[in-house]
């Protein structure tokens, strides 16, 4: 497109002349076009910078709430293996004194048995 406009300028100016080819060694750009293009990349970095801080906190949220939910889940699994293993440290009790009990028993019957 710059082509097209800069040949049919000087075709205007130089009828006949053609321009092989063109170096542009300076483009000059207004300053308020500068200004314009810097902030809208700025407030595009800005954006992309705001949407990353935002997700990120979204992230850091759910591992926080996984994190709450494996938790409770683990104070529930020990506190169910504390219960278990106090029903289980009291069952083997009873069934200690209930065999210290059967043995004793059965040795004070053979002792009565022997005595007559």
């Amino acid at each position: 497109r710059i082509k097209e406009l800069i040949d049919e300028r000087v075709d205007a100016q130089l009828p006949g002349v053609t321009v092989a080819q063109l170096h542009m060694l300076e483009i000059r750009v207004p300053t308020r076009f500068e200004e314009a293009v810097r902030e809208k990349v700025i407030r595009n970095v800005e954006r992309v910078a705001l949407t990353f801080r935002r997700n990120s906190t979204l992230e850091r949220q759910k591992i926080r709430e996984i994190d709450a939910v494996a938790a409770r889940r683990v104070a529930e699994i020990n506190s169910n293996t504390t219960k278990r293993a106090t029903i289980l440290r009291a069952e083997a009790a009873a069934r200690a004194q209930l065999d210290f009990a059967n043995n004793r028993a059965n040795i004070l019957r053979t002792v009565a048995a022997r005595l007559g």
